[in-house]
């Protein structure tokens, strides 16, 4: 595995999409490199599906966050839009799975897309979780060991 520096990843994503949604995509980055091991494409897919989900579920701006902690590159997607029901959190990254099953006529997806993200995140030694909370909005938070920061 190579090293990725998951900041520029990071900064890269969110100016993609900044450029391609007139949306608000705040993105707080506390580290300026965080170097972890791993393939550069399957991460920048990762933080794309994450983005991704935020804007199509939400109509308000979405908070992007990166930071070191324990030793960890900690990313985080922030919406607020219409939230998970808890009854529905530990079934989101199945496969096929959608919370809402009208969703894929509106804006397509197969309900691939988080189970893709978990499998990428653990397959590079990470974690990812959910905390959402209905009609705040959700927060999908994936952490990956550091092997460098500055």
């Amino acid at each position: 595995m190579k090293k990725v520096d998951i900041a520029d990843l990071v900064e890269e994503t969110v100016t993609t999409f900044r450029g391609a949604y007139s949306r608000e995509i705040q993105f707080d980055q506390v580290q300026r490199k965080l170097l972890v091991n791993g393939s550069r494409d399957q991460l920048e897919q990762v933080i794309y599906i994450l983005i991704d989900n935020a804007l199509k579920y939400s109509n308000e701006k979405i908070e992007v966050r990166l930071e070191a902690n324990n030793n960890q590159a900690v990313f985080s997607v922030r919406d607020y839009g219409a939230g998970i029901p808890a009854h529905e959190l530990d079934r989101i990254f199945e496969r096929f799975y959608r919370v809402d099953k009208a969703r894929s006529r509106d804006t397509g997806g197969t309900g691939l897309g988080l189970a893709i993200a978990k499998a990428i995140v653990k397959e590079h030694q990470g974690k990812i979780a959910v905390i959402s909370e209905m009609k705040e909005g959700s927060t999908f938070t994936v952490s990956l060991p550091i092997v460098y920061s500055a």
